[in-house]
This record gives structure tokens, C-alpha cells and sequence, in this order.
């Protein structure tokens, strides 16, 4: 049997043509059979409300072919919101003046949520919380708009201050290199303050003041943590100040430890060396404070009272006598006033009994030679 090429070409064809014939009338059949199952499930689903999903969204159908728009409509438990074409709302939603933010698919948003505004807390209906509101044992503060507040923040007249996750609490906080307190409401303290028995200064800014400050017209001084020095000195360079029991910084005469100091109008503790003050001479020792009483200073002796006096002639230091002239100490032998005297070396006056260069002497009580027990001890 011979082929050719037109002869199988031929047999190939109506080979295909009565297969085509066979397959095509049942494939046309399934088509149709498929395409009556939709439209019969098509006219069923209308029948009941519905959800209907294109690439603009997701819209509600109703039984009767129409579409929910500009309304909310409660499904399962949901609320949604639907614009003006019927299509689910998105994203933060506005109704009835309150603000809702919804998913992609129209279910609301829980929980701690945030967007380029800030972080919210919404509740189960997608709202957020607005104002003071505790959640798990924290206090936060939601403005108007719900954006939770960081840093400070002015509510109601009174400044707070949030930490970064946006809680606030009472103590102690540190910002920015700088120290604050809290009140019990964590608002930001401001002025004095006393803290677990120490007293604190708060800048308007209530930052922690540290070193000299001023208060109602008086100087204080605040140490390095904060808490206000009392009942000491303030060393500042050259300079020294004292502070009293209740933090003022004094002037003027003041008796720390049994002795005295002066200290100028501006605080600052006077200079060693005299000093005359309204008529009285004083005296300031090397340490600052004012001698009194009997003493020396460049060679000089100098009797000064506790009122500035500064007196000559007989004084009284320690219980025991001197005689001063010319900022002398007499020693030995002094005829004062037409009565003989003795001074020790010290310069102390005698009493009693005494022997000098092997000769015996009786001196009064009141240090003057009793020239008749002289004799008789000769």
C-alpha cells in the first residue's frame, strides 16, 4: 500500500473532525448546564442580604438588589459603615461625632493601635479612649483626637510628664540630663518640696535645682543630690557661707559650735584681721570666727569683751588676772596705783604666797603686796 503525503494529510483530518464532533456537543452542553447553575445561585442568593467583593471593596447586598449606603448596619455582632456607593468604610470613620477606626474588611480595630499620628487604645467597637484611663495597672492620658500623650504634657492647667511608652507615674524621673518629681497624680512638682525628709527646689520648669537658689526673698543653698543644706558651711572658692537650721543662707553675727562669725550682708564670712562695726572693735581669727577675751596677734596683747569692747588695764581671762598697758602683758614686779603687784611670766597676777630670789612674799587676795606678812616672815 502506497501513502502520500496528501493521503495521510487527509486521514489526519477526518480523524480530528469526527472526534471534534463526538468531544464538542457534551463540552457545549457543560457549559450551558454550569452557566444555568449560576444564574439559578445567583437569583437564590438574592433572595437574602449578601456580600459582594470587587477589586473597590466590599459592598452589602440586599434581596432586592439594592446596596447599603451612607448608613451603618450591625452584621454578627459587627458594625459597619458603608459610604455613598455602598462600599464598606476603612481606616478611621466618623459617626455621630464619635471616631472608629476599621480594618481593610470593615471589622474594627482593638487594643493599642498606632498610625502616623501617634499611638491610641481602642476599644472593642474600635474607639479610642479619651482622657485619663488605666490599662493593665498603668495610668495614661488620650487626647481629644485619642493620640496617647509622651513627654510633657499640659492638662488642665497643671504640666505632666509621660515616659516614652506613655505611661506616668509618681517619683523621681529623669529627662534630658535633668531631674523631676511627680506628684501622686504624676503631674510636675514645682517650688519646695519635701521628699522622704528632705527638702528639694523645682525650677518653673520643674527641673531640680542644684546650688544656690532664691525662694520668697532668701538664698538657699542645694547640694549635688538635690537637697537642701542646713545648719553648715558652703565653701565657694575663696568664700565661705552658712546656711541655718531651716536652709537661709545668714548674715550678720551668728554662734555655730561656741564661737562667733560675722558675716557680710552678701553672706560671705569675714575677713581674719580687726574689724570696727558701729563704734566696737572686733577681732577675726584665722578660721573666721571673733576672738574674745584675752589674746596676742602680732606681738600685741588685746583684751576684747563679747560686745566689742576693748579694754585696758585690769581684765579677767580664765579665772585668773592680767593687767594690759600699751598692748603689753606686765610681768614681775608692777606698782599699779601706789600698790605693789606680782605677774607671773604669763603674765597672770599672784596671789598668796610666793618666793622670789629666795625671799618670801604674802600677796592679798586682791594681788596687792601685804607688806606687814613680809616682815614678819623675814
Amino acid at each position: 500500500m502506497k501513502f502520500t503525503i496528501k493521503g495521510v494529510c487527509f486521514t489526519l483530518l477526518v480523524i480530528f473532525s469526527g472526534f471534534f464532533l463526538l468531544v464538542f456537543p457534551s463540552f457545549v452542553m457543560s457549559g450551558i448546564k454550569n452557566y444555568l447553575i449560576m444564574l439559578d445561585n445567583r437569583k437564590e442568593s438574592r433572595m437574602e442580604d449578601h456580600w459582594i467583593f470587587n477589586d473597590t471593596g466590599r459592598r452589602l447586598e440586599y434581596h432586592d438588589g439594592t446596596f447599603a449606603q451612607n448608613t451603618s448596619q450591625e452584621i454578627d455582632g459587627v458594625t459597619y459603615y458603608f459610604d455613598e456607593k455602598g462600599y464598606v468604610r476603612t481606616g478611621w470613620v466618623q459617626e455621630m461625632g464619635k471616631l472608629y477606626y476599621r480594618n481593610p474588611d470593615g471589622t474594627p480595630e482593638t487594643g493599642w493601635f498606632e498610625d502616623d499620628q501617634g499611638k491610641y487604645y481602642l476599644d472593642e467597637n474600635g474607639s479610642p479612649k479619651i482622657g485619663w484611663t488605666e490599662i493593665e495597672g498603668k495610668k495614661y492620658y488620650f487626647s481629644s483626637l485619642g493620640v496617647m500623650a509622651v513627654g510633657f504634657t499640659e492638662i488642665e492647667g497643671k504640666e505632666y510628664l509621660f515616659s516614652d511608652d506613655g505611661s506616668v507615674s509618681p517619683g523621681w524621673v529623669d529627662r534630658d540630663n535633668k531631674k523631676y518629681y511627680l506628684d501622686e497624680s504624676g503631674a510636675v512638682t514645682t517650688g519646695m518640696k519635701e521628699i522622704e525628709g528632705k527638702t528639694y527646689f523645682f525650677r518653673e520648669d520643674g527641673s531640680m535645682a542644684t546650688g544656690w537658689i532664691h525662694n520668697g526673698g532668701s538664698r538657699y543653698y542645694m547640694g549635688q543630690d538635690g537637697s537642701m543644706a542646713k545648719n553648715t558651711w558652703v565653701d565657694e572658692g575663696k568664700q565661705r557661707h552658712y546656711v541655718g537650721a531651716d536652709g537661709k543662707e545668714q548674715t550678720g553675727w551668728i554662734t555655730v559650735k561656741g564661737k562667733r562669725y560675722y558675716l557680710t550682708q552678701e553672706g560671705i564670712l569675714a575677713d581674719s584681721g580687726w574689724m570696727k562695726q558701729n563704734g566696737k572693735w572686733y577681732f577675726i581669727d584665722t578660721d573666721g570666727s571673733a576672738r574674745t577675751g584675752l589674746f596676742e596677734s602680732e606681738g600685741k596683747w588685746y583684751f576684747l569683751t563679747e560686745d566689742g569692747k576693748l579694754l585696758e588695764g585690769w581684765v579677767t581671762s580664765q579665772g585668773k588676772k592680767y593687767y594690759l598697758a600699751n598692748g603689753q602683758l606686765m610681768t614681775g614686779w608692777r606698782k599699779i596705783k601706789d600698790k605693789q603687784y606680782y605677774f607671773y611670766k604669763d603674765g597672770s597676777m599672784a596671789t598668796g604666797w610666793i618666793t622670789i630670789d629666795g625671799k618670801s612674799y604674802f600677796l592679798k587676795e586682791d594681788g596687792s603686796l601685804d607688806t606687814s606678812a613680809m616682815k614678819a616672815g623675814e
